[in-house]
Parts: C-alpha cells; structure tokens; sequence
C-alpha cells in the first residue's frame, strides 16, 4: 500500500474502494479514523466500550478516602485536640474523629506527672483493640517532687525497722530492763 505524501489512505471494511486526502467526512464511521485518530463515533459497540472507559476511570480514581489518609486525618484531630491540653486534672474534648465517632479522653495521675490519653475507636467503632488510634501527652503536676516521695518511702522504711526493733527487743529482751521470771 503506498501513502501518498499529502494525506493518509484509509479503507472503510464496508468499501472496497480507498479515499485518500486529509478529511473525508463520507468515510468516516465507526471503523473509520481521521489522519490516523480513531475517532468514537456514536455506535453500539463504541458507546459500551465508551461506558466501560468512563467506568473504569471511577474505579480507578476512588470513591472516597483510603484507610490510610482516614487514620492519618484521625490522628491530626488527636494530636490538636491533645495540644489544647494545659496539663491540668481535667480535660473534655467534643472533637470527632474521621469516622464520623467522636473521640474519648482519659486523665491518669502518677507520682510526677498527669498523662492525658486521646482515643479513637478505629474503623471498627469497637474500643480498646488493635486498630484503636491512641495521643498520649505527659505533663508535670508539681503536686509532689523526687524528693518528697523519697522521703516518704524512707519514712516508711525507718518506720518498719524502728517497729521491728521494739518487737524484737520485747519479744526476746537484751538484758535491759525486768528479766522474766521462770
């Protein structure tokens, strides 16, 4: 087949005869295409394929958020929520989390510290398991020091020494004192 340099040969199935040139509107159809294009013609065949283009180009976009950038907006919500914190005894939060769920918080006293945990029950709404999205803040309560709760436990130790010593010495005397009479 030769090609003329001033356009493209195209053959129509149904013809037997060539058109050369550059646009032949008459050729054109659903098997025709213009300088090489296919062109999508309105034909059933085309406009199925047409349907399952369009189709598949939904799918492949998505049809919402993925599991990934749903956790990652829940755990920006906990982390400014947690950030509102001002590591005082009570803390209350209203914020939701990326379900749809709204999100708990809970406030634990140690000997140092508050630590304020921010949670969200996860996809599954369930709490306390393993697709649970847990904050965590610590903050100093001032309310007792290193030295404070040392000195307690000392107190305590000394305490128990001292009473075991007084147990001791009446319970089995040291000479000191009345001698029991047999």
């Amino acid at each position: 087949m030769v090609v003329p340099k001033h356009g493209y040969q195209r053959t129509n199935p149904l013809d037997t005869k060539p058109s050369i040139g550059r646009f032949d509107v008459r050729r054109v159809n659903c098997w025709g295409s213009v300088n090489g294009a296919v062109l999508s013609a309105v034909c059933g065949v085309d406009a199925i394929w047409r349907s399952f283009g369009i189709l598949s180009m939904i799918l492949i976009a998505g049809c919402g958020p993925s599991a990934h950038e749903l956790r990652e907006r829940t755990l920006s919500v906990l982390n400014t929520e947690a950030d509102h914190w001002d590591g005082g005894k009570d803390f209350a939060t209203s914020a939701s989390d990326a379900y749809g769920r709204s999100v708990s918080a809970s406030m634990e006293k140690g000997i140092l510290n508050y630590t304020l945990e921010v949670r969200s029950n996860g996809p599954d709404g369930l709490s306390k398991n393993t697709d649970d999205i847990v904050v965590t803040r610590s903050k100093r309560h001032g309310e007792s020091s290193i030295t404070d709760e040392a000195t307690k436990v000392a107190e305590g130790v000394a305490g128990g020494v001292a009473s075991g010593t007084i147990k001791g010495i009446k319970k089995k005397g040291l000479g000191l004192g009345r001698e029991e009479k047999k």
